[in-house]
């Protein structure tokens, strides 16, 4: 069942812009063909926000958060255009070497897989203590700074719901299961304090009480610490009870954004409209679930004209010849559909 936090209903009141994503355009190349996975991308969070990035799989919604996070590899990626600007400096070096050189304080990124972020050689509690090392917060060769940063590491992992925490710190990461290593790649960010967090698939291998407890906790902490989050996933009921903002992706590109309420309540786009629709509503007499037809598009061969125009159910002619762009309705919410001119 959708519901929403009542926190939610208006969007927190923030400062300034932490993020700044600009017509942020990426491909894929490879040796015969190649994908345009992001499409002048426009999006942006505000210090202390909330944000959601929501769409199926293959939407281009975790090469969008790697481009931000400076992690795309080259080859294949390339970067065709747009800018990227984070806490008031320009950090447009989207590939991985050009991005290293510079440095980026502040931003991390939690990975849908976490083992790809852990080392499998290294404890947890060792490898948790290095993140806290690399940004200053634990002084390598102070015994009292490292008893202090294990202390530190037990606590969040005990409110990331991790029970025996001083038993977990001592095991390797094979020796966890795919839930429990979720939430020590979550420790792993969170301990140094960011200013920004992305979070790719937070509650994938969590159970429905442990999604609970995990989102109640980065709601207190982004209100108690000022963090800023952008969401990644494909559960709108995820993104509805965390988020301030939300932006659909399809093929590529953003398709509508705006207050979480008003996309839950009145969402524009057809597309937008078919994910919430495809959400059970938790009734045992519920009628059978409406299904998108068609398929995700090729990558490799998206349709001319508006991307989403096969699958809607409201296309017509100019849908097929011609891309919408977005137009900005009441209440700040955009959408890229002809039906809104």
């Amino acid at each position: 069942m959708l519901t929403m936090d009542g926190n939610q209903e208006d969007s927190l009141q923030a400062s300034s812009t932490i993020l700044e994503v600009k017509n942020l355009t990426i491909t894929y190349k490879f040796s015969n063909y190649s994908i345009k996975v992001v499409n002048s991308a426009n999006i942006h969070v505000m210090k202390g926000e909330k944000v959601g990035i929501v769409g199926e799989s293959g939407s281009g919604k975790t090469s969008l958060a790697t481009a931000i996070s400076g992690l795309l590899d080259s080859p294949p990626a390339i970067h065709n255009g747009g800018k990227i600007y984070f806490d008031g400096r320009e950090i447009t070096p989207i590939l991985s070497p050009d991005r290293n050189k510079n440095g980026v304080l502040g931003l991390n990124m939690v990975f849908q897989e976490p083992l790809t972020s852990l080392n499998p050689v290294y404890r947890v509690r060792d490898q948790l203590l290095e993140s806290m090392m690399a940004c200053g917060l634990v002084k390598k060769d102070d015994k009292n700074s490292v008893s202090q940063g294990i202390d530190s590491i037990k606590e969040m992992l005990g409110e990331l719901s991790i029970d025996s925490p001083e038993k977990v710190i001592e095991k390797f990461p094979h020796e966890l299961s795919g839930g429990m290593r979720q939430r020590i790649a979550i420790a792993l960010a969170l301990l140094q304090k960011p200013k920004l967090v992305i979070m790719d698939e937070p509650t994938t291998g969590l159970d429905t009480i442990v999604q609970v407890k995990l989102l109640k906790l980065l709601s207190r902490m982004q209100s108690e610490t000022g963090l800023s989050l952008i969401i990644i996933t494909h559960d709108l009921t995820v993104a509805a009870q965390i988020c301030d903002r939300i932006y659909v992706m399809y093929a590529g590109k953003i398709v509508e954004y705006g207050k979480t309420s008003a996309i839950i309540k009145n969402p524009k786009h057809p597309y937008t409209s078919l994910l919430l629709s495809s959400i059970p509503s938790g009734f045992y007499d519920s009628p059978p679930l409406p299904s998108m037809r068609g398929d995700p598009p090729d990558m490799r061969n998206i349709p001319k004209g508006c991307a989403f125009s096969p699958r809607c159910p409201f296309a017509f002619d100019r849908c097929q010849m011609s891309e919408p762009e977005i137009a900005i309705l009441e209440n700040n919410q955009g959408v890229a559909c002809f039906l809104y001119e």
